[in-house]
């Protein structure tokens, strides 16, 4: 018996050398936005598909009416002098009603409750009345209008699969919708050349400042224009290269696909460019610049609002046509960038995760978010990340810091720092809380996650709490229901590592010290879940507390584990774990009283459970021990024991209390009453073997159960040991 204590202090303590030898990286904080720690919905470098083709958001710009309410709002804080101006601002076009020719105007922008505006003097052209997209009338010339700075939608024109694309590839893209209305120059007599012309002039210039392209030179390349060849005339332009330039006429006609017809070429102006004076059609549809000279020196081909070419050209002076940037990409550079990475070092800061969540938000899988504080949530409420409808996916690393003081959102079905997960990452992480935490209303709690599904990887995590109260559900220390089934259909890929759950106190119906239940419910072809190097410490699971219907489950593991409901395989495997549950009180009302040192109930599971250098401890004690049904690694009705097969090794368990009494186990397949020397068995060919345990020291021969060839084997070396068969 001291060989088994000692090899138990000798696990313990490797692994608390394990924490103490792997210390949390820390990655030094980059810049944090200090407006929003969340990344626009229109993700910058995410290429996304709709029926259109593949797009992608590169740059801001302003583009949408704030509407009425807002801007009433603004204009009066602009005329109060309380508007705080940015550095920046916009180019347009300073249309005069009568000659809708060019003067320049200049647009601030302004910062307002943490987001970015921009007050622009409307320029209605001749009056006409036309709305937003907000359905609002655009008003009269002179008003202040405002318009919200958006990251700018730009789709693919060639035939190019981002993500399919062989290194070195490169993309062109053209805007999806018109941002500006422009002349090609602003005098009659300044001619046709793209090389000499004002939009050229603008496009690389103000146009790429302002919308802060020219921060993105890494990803947007020079463009090499032919201008000779590219026009309708001879001898109009020389080649240039630039940033951002117009598409040409033998471009847009024919070229690329993605304009082929006249449909495919047709474009709405933003807001921003019909309060600018661009021309629309009763259809709200707009002409826009090509950069091809037309059909002489005065004139410059265009696109006209129903999708034609205007070959023959219009004035090259005319400012009411709309802008379509095109761009060239460096695809290599592109998906590098297309991981964010946002620091956190406030309660503020956090919070804005759970009101995104709360709000709705997607979250983009290229998201990485870092912790570069401590901090106290105390005074947030109702928190949590993703939910059921919008998990959590990407990646968070608490870079060593701690989160103390979580108030959980008791309203969700799913409570916990995160509610709802699929496809994750979550490492050096510490979450703390000295209070008395007490839940209430959630099917599934957990401190770290509720629910998860997809491959979800934890590492470095330490959860640290004093009181947890779940009367009503279940809890768990790390996940509380792996597998529900939110509508996502993919395999459950669980892994966690160098992860410690410490609790002094538990007082609820159901605990699993990692996993709660583990339930894969949709039709997914496996299900894998390993947690190495591991820890649970519980100073009391109490289950006889006032108002208990009846029952009590616990297991230093996972409490419950149910079948695929689809038959597919469920596959646990266990390295080097130390589980002690301190003292495991069942209430005397009865009920369902089970413990299990590793896993506890399971119904039909199918799959492999195998642990190695394991070590689990705790007292059991009730008033009533004839009604506590007992498994030392489990206890496992006999639905299909036939189809899950179990191998241990070099693993103890030392269960004290009424957990040495089997009277209650006699439902229960492959237990030893040690007391006794009697077993329980069931057996037949085929079916799972029985695990060791340490109440008689000569069935650590056991402990390499994969050695026994049949179950028989297994029978005659218990009867060898003294043992008597009772069923």
């Amino acid at each position: 018996m001291q060989n088994f204590v000692a090899m138990g202090l000798l696990m313990l303590l490797t692994l608390l050398l394990c924490f103490i030898t792997n210390p949390f990286e820390k990655t030094q904080p980059k810049t944090v936005d200090a407006v929003s720690i969340i990344p626009d919905s229109t993700t910058m470098y995410e290429w996304q598909q709709d029926e259109r083709g593949w797009y992608t958001y590169l740059g801001t710009y302003p583009q949408t009416y704030v509407g009425d309410a807002l801007n009433s709002e603004l204009v009066t804080l602009l005329n109060d002098n309380k508007l705080t101006p940015t550095d920046n601002t916009y180019i347009s076009n300073n249309i005069a009603s009568e000659t809708f020719y060019y003067e320049e105007k200049q647009n601030k922008e302004y910062e307002y409750d943490g987001k970015l505006y921009v007050a622009v003097e409307n320029q209605q052209l001749n009056d006409t009345n036309y709305t937003f997209s907000t359905g609002e009338d655009i008003g009269e010339t002179g008003e202040t209008k405002f318009f919200k700075v958006e990251p700018i939608k730009w789709y693919i024109i060639d035939d190019t699969n981002p993500q399919t694309a062989p290194a070195g590839t490169q993309c062109r893209v053209i805007s999806d919708l018109a941002l500006n209305a422009m002349p090609f120059n602003a005098e009659y007599t300044d001619g046709n050349v793209w090389r000499d012309s004002l939009i050229r002039e603008y496009l690389n210039g103000d146009f790429y400042q302002s919308t802060g392209l020219a921060n993105e030179d890494v990803v947007i390349l020079q463009h090499n224009q032919n201008n000779v060849t590219d026009n309708l005339t001879d001898g109009s332009g020389s080649a240039t290269d630039d940033y951002v330039y117009l598409l040409s006429y033998q471009e847009m006609n024919g070229e690329f696909e993605f304009l082929d017809t006249a449909d495919e070429r047709i474009t709405m102006p933003t807001d921003f460019a019909l309060s600018n004076g661009v021309y629309i059609s009763n259809s709200d549809t707009n002409h826009y610049l090509l950069r091809s000279a037309g059909s002489s020196s005065s004139l410059f081909c265009f696109v006209k609002y129903d999708g034609s070419l205007g070959d023959g050209g219009t004035s090259v002076h005319v400012g009411y046509i709309g802008v379509r940037p095109a761009l060239t990409l460096d695809l290599d550079v592109f998906s590098k960038l297309a991981e964010p990475e946002i620091y956190i070092s406030t309660a503020d800061e956090l919070k804005q995760l759970s009101d995104y969540s709360a709000a709705g938000g997607i979250f983009n899988p290229n998201w990485k978010f870092y912790l570069t504080n401590d901090i106290d949530m105390s005074s947030v409420q109702n928190f949590a990340i993703g939910g059921l409808d919008n998990p959590f996916t990407g990646y968070f690393n608490g870079q060593g810091y701690t989160i103390s003081n979580l108030n959980f959102n008791m309203s969700s079905a799913t409570a916990g720092m995160f509610a709802c997960v699929c496809d994750c990452t979550i490492i050096n992480l510490n979450l703390a809380d000295n209070r008395v935490i007490e839940i209430s209303g959630s099917n599934y709690f957990s401190p770290l996650i509720a629910t998860c599904i997809g491959e979800v990887f934890i590492s470095n995590v330490s959860v640290n709490y004093n009181k947890l109260i779940v009367k009503e559900t279940g809890a768990a220390g790390l996940i509380s229901y792996p597998g529900v089934d939110i509508g996502i259909d993919k395999p459950l890929v669980i892994t966690i590592t160098d992860c410690e759950v410490i609790i002094s106190q538990f007082e609820g119906l159901q605990f699993g010290g990692i996993i709660g239940v583990l339930n894969p419910e949709s039709n997914r072809s496996y299900n894998q879940i390993s947690i190495s190097r591991c820890m649970v410490l519980v100073g009391e699971c109490n289950a006889d507390f006032e108002g208990n219907p009846g029952g009590g489950v616990f297991a230093g593991v996972c409490a419950v584990l149910l079948q695929n409901r689809s038959g597919y395989p469920t596959n646990v495997n266990l390295n080097q774990i130390y589980i002690d549950l301190g003292n495991v009180i069942f209430p005397s009302a009865g009920g369902t009283l089970c413990f299990g040192g590793l896993f506890n109930i399971t119904y039909g599971l199918y799959g492999a459970l195998t642990y190695n250098e394991v070590a689990c401890s705790a007292n059991i004690s009730c008033e009533n021990p004839s009604l506590v049904e007992t498994g030392y690694e489990w206890a496992m009705p006999p639905d299909h024991p036939e189809v899950c097969s179990v191998f241990g090794t070099n693993s103890y368990f030392n269960v004290t209390g009424v957990a040495a009494d089997f009277s209650g186990m006699g439902r229960y397949a492959g237990v030893f009453d040690v007391a006794r020397k009697q077993y329980y068995s069931g057996f037949s060919d085929n079916q799972w073997l029985i695990f060791p345990t340490d109440k008689h020291p000569t069935l650590r021969e056991f402990m390499a159960i994969g050695d026994f060839a049949t179950v028989q084997s297994v029978e005659d070396k218990l009867i060898e040991l003294g043992y008597t068969k009772i069923m």
